[in-house]
């Protein structure tokens, strides 16, 4: 699992005046992410490497709201989505499980842009811009 961007990524971030970026998750997607009528990208908490949320965005999401974000491709391709926390109750022993989705505005847009496809591997890194937005970048690996 790789924990820097390509080079070339990480020098336009930098130009640009964002943070260094972190890596936070790599996943291998499946037919719900994918799927038009899902609209989103599920990233479990637990799968999460690194802290990336400000202590007003944590506030945020565990009060119901949501983030904006810009996530950029490989290719430098941007689009607006939006980061939502999402907790599904265990009903065997009670507990919760948290996990972040990156839904609406856009997502459906990024699975076809990217010609994203279940089992291609998403790794995803997180930056600041010069404003402190979160800015997210991701890489797709081709599985076939």
């Amino acid at each position: 699992m790789p924990s820097s961007l390509p080079a070339v990524i990480n020098q336009v971030l930098l130009e640009r005046g964002y943070s260094e970026p972190v890596f936070l998750a790599q996943k291998q997607l499946c037919l719900l992410d994918v799927r038009p009528q899902n609209s989103r990208f599920l990233i479990p908490q637990r799968e999460i490497q690194q802290q990336f949320l400000t202590e007003e965005e944590k506030t945020t999401l565990n009060n119901g709201g949501m983030i904006p974000i810009t996530l950029m491709n490989s290719e430098f391709s941007e689009n607006n989505v939006t980061l939502k926390k999402w907790e599904v109750h265990d009903m065997l022993d009670g507990g919760v499980t948290s996990s972040y989705l990156l839904i609406r505005n856009g997502w459906n847009q990024v699975v076809l842009q990217n010609g994203l496809q279940p089992s291609n591997i998403v790794r995803l890194w997180s930056c600041r811009t010069p404003e402190n937005d979160m800015f997210l970048v991701f890489e797709v690996e081709r599985v076939q």
